[in-house]
């Protein structure tokens, strides 16, 4: 008998990225599913081809399709492009 081992129900990245959103204080993104919220909610652009990326790659790891740290760089580079990475 193999014992597989679990895999996380929320996926999250091995470090939270920094962004600081007008003049707030630093926020933590701990994964995908806190990254989509910020694209919702909190995100300074609604329209740019790193945003567009960012969500596809957020829901794909949300799915376990990609690994999570593809996502990670994917809101990292959109975090540049809104200029909020802290």
């Amino acid at each position: 008998m193999t014992i597989e081992p679990s895999r996380p129900l929320v996926p999250q990245w091995a470090a939270p990225i920094s962004v600081r959103i007008g003049n707030g204080h630093s926020e933590l993104i701990h994964g995908p599913d806190e990254a989509l919220y910020y694209f919702r909610h909190r995100w300074p652009l609604t329209d740019s081809l790193a945003l567009d990326t960012a969500r596809r790659r957020c829901l794909e790891a949300r799915g376990f399709d990609i690994p999570c740290e593809t996502a990670k760089d994917a809101v990292i580079a959109a975090a540049i492009e809104a200029k909020i990475l802290a």
